[in-house]
């Protein structure tokens, strides 16, 4: 616990305030995922079929959409709750909403057949959340804001 603690302490202001924005945002993202339809938590977003192609914005949005995506996966372990790859996506999702920085996040099936799921975000050509093992799967569908 003191290591953990150590480690938010050595956070910048700006950072922390990043943190539990993202720690409360996944847990409301995690209990919107079992509550709510995928369609109602997305009504905000331009639904695409398969992949999309990312717009090009600032060196500082993509800055600041790097930070964010790197304190949602920190945050995402600590959380007593699950905060898997699509509760990560639609943390991301709502904290650049509200920056008013814009981004996709994937949904895909695995190319194997084995039932699995998996789903990332990306601003620009940066992938944010959910990065590893994105090779074996294949996009359903994607979501813009």
């Amino acid at each position: 616990m003191l290591k953990k603690l150590k480690k938010f302490s050595q956070l910048s202001f700006e950072q922390k305030l990043i943190f539990i924005e993202a720690f409360f945002t996944l847990g409301m993202m995690s209990r919107a995922i079992h509550t709510k339809e995928l369609k109602e938590i997305t009504k905000d977003t331009t639904q695409h079929k398969g992949e999309k192609r990312h717009t090009s914005t600032s060196k500082e949005d993509l800055q600041k959409a790097k930070m964010i995506g790197d304190i949602v996966t920190k945050a995402s372990v600590y959380t007593p709750w699950q905060s898997a790859c699509l509760a990560q996506s639609l943390t991301i999702m709502q904290m650049l909403k509200r920056r008013s920085i814009s981004g996709v996040f994937y949904l895909a099936a695995s190319k194997n057949n084995d039932l699995k799921a998996h789903a990332w975000s990306m601003h620009q050509d940066t992938i944010l959340t959910g990065k590893n093992g994105i090779e074996n799967f294949t996009i359903l569908s994607t979501f813009e804001w």
